[in-house]
């Protein structure tokens, strides 16, 4: 037996079952829960067989479910210092055993390795995704704010084109209302000569002894001047007609109309 390579990992595991029967648990529960016989374990326990590791992965299985889980460290101790024993042992079943386990294991953690690598593999193909969306999407936003840049520029522009047509409405509104005062200055001014003349006129008309009516000219407007005009025109229009009638029944020695000529009578009568 290899009881000296096996006091170590023994003494680590007797450590880790006390741990379970010291607050009522029994070897037997121990041993049916991780699939060995009682006997099996009993030998584990007092080192005349060194541990295996699938029997280590139930241990630790069974002990975390009833809430009595191994202490930080003791597991990877207790495979450490089986997996030591195993190497040492100079039985061929035990080597044949630990290889075995350490082969299971190795293929375990390369499955393991396969699926991590396979869920890696997807979480970096679903980056790439969002990330060529992600690109997708700040082209599309660099070409909206291109295209939002040139109307901006061309609002710009409008408002630009806007501000000048309005500066030049101001100068031009600025010139008119300019000539619309000089305008009223020059009625006024007239308004004041014509009330002199006017002053003067009646002044002058009292001093000859003449009627106000006849030294006050009436008030007349250009409109009402060729109003006049038209009446007048109206007027003679009006009276010639009458004359270019009268003139036309008159006939042309402008007497009255002939009497009709007797009727000849034939050489018959």
């Amino acid at each position: 037996m290899d009881e000296p390579r096996a006091a170590g990992p023994a003494a680590a595991l007797r450590t880790a079952v006390s741990g379970f029967t010291a607050y009522g648990g029994t070897q037997r529960e121990i041993a049916v829960a991780v699939h060995v016989s009682p006997a099996a374990l009993s030998r584990y326990v007092s080192g005349e067989r060194i541990a295996p590791h699938h029997f280590l992965v139930a241990l630790d299985a069974f002990l975390t479910d009833r809430r009595r889980p191994l202490e930080a460290g003791v597991r990877e101790r207790l495979e450490e210092l089986c997996g030591r024993a195993h190497e040492a042992s100079r039985s061929p079943a035990v080597q044949l055993a630990h290889l075995k386990e350490e082969l299971a294991r190795v293929r375990a953690e390369k499955q393991a390795g396969v699926a991590e690598l396979a869920v890696l593999k997807s979480h970096a193909d679903q980056l790439a995704d969002e990330l060529a969306q992600a690109l997708e999407r700040a082209r599309q936003a660099e070409a909206k704010g291109g295209v939002l840049e040139r109307r901006v520029t061309a609002q710009d522009s409008q408002l630009q084109d806007a501000h000048t047509y309005a500066r030049r409405l101001r100068a031009e509104l600025t010139a008119q209302h300019d000539q619309v005062v000089l305008v009223q200055r020059e009625v006024e001014t007239l308004r004041r000569q014509n009330q002199t003349l006017l002053d003067e006129s009646i002044t002058t008309s009292a001093a000859a002894g003449r009627p106000l009516a006849d030294a006050v000219p009436a008030v007349s407007t250009q409109a009402a001047e060729t109003q006049a005009e038209a009446e007048g025109r109206d007027d003679r229009r009006r009276t010639l007609r009458p004359a270019r009638s009268n003139r036309r029944s008159r006939g042309p020695s402008g007497g009255c109309s002939a009497a009709p000529k007797p009727r000849r009578s034939s050489p018959s009568s």
